[in-house]
């Protein structure tokens, strides 16, 4: 187990920008459903799917989070154990949750005829490196965050920036969380950069579905 330093006035606070990303991850996926539904296009249904599924992998961690938070406040109790428990539980279904949501955001680029193969038959790979979730996933979204910058250099909306930037922000949260145990700061500036990554999102699938 990789051992993350939180800063301690954080502790419990971190709960609170999981239930937050929980939010902002619900109500991007309904903008993103509302959006599909006026252009139709498959690129706007893998949004909401993967925004929805994230949601649900917050979920787990916000619970996970908050339960530990919770319990630490009794001198019994032990966070690192040898025992797997509902912490663990938590957050090994957060980890399988979040690469599924990616995977729809890749899905997202694809050329048409390539999301029509079983693309979720690699899950076994996932299981092999599971370890290193972090990595593993700035690697899944490395492709969905060098498209969208594509698009926005060509395009050079204000549309495109934001989606850039949500990915973009997604990706920084995992690239610091990657460094938790050299110093407790990059867990909070994770966090940071995780809600600033929904909220761009949020805000562009708002403005194009009140058009």
């Amino acid at each position: 187990m990789a051992i993350v330093l939180i800063p301690r006035w954080f502790f419990g606070i971190d709960s609170l920008f999981y239930i937050a990303a929980l939010l902002i991850g619900l109500a991007t996926a309904f903008y993103a459903y509302k959006v599909h539904s006026i252009t139709g296009k498959r690129q706007h249904f893998y949004l909401f799917m993967g925004f929805t599924v994230l949601s649900v992998a917050f979920l787990s961690l916000a619970l996970t989070s908050s339960y530990i938070s919770i319990n630490a406040m009794s001198p019994e109790f032990i966070i690192y154990n040898t025992t797997f428990d509902i912490m663990d539980f938590g957050f090994l279904m957060y980890y399988i949750i979040s690469m599924v949501a990616y995977m729809f955001f890749i899905m997202m680029y694809l050329p048409e005829e390539k999301k029509k193969k079983p693309i979720f038959s690699i899950l076994p790979w996932w299981f092999a490196i599971f370890p290193f979730f972090h990595m593993l996933s700035v690697l899944m979204l490395a492709f969905p965050v060098f498209r969208s910058f594509i698009n926005w250099h060509d395009t050079k909306t204000r549309s495109g920036l934001a989606v850039f930037m949500a990915f973009a922000g997604i990706g920084m949260f995992h690239v610091l969380s990657f460094f938790t145990f050299f110093k407790a700061t990059f867990y909070v500036i994770a966090n940071v950069f995780l809600i600033l990554g929904f909220l761009s999102l949020l805000a562009v699938l708002f403005r194009v579905s009140r058009r």
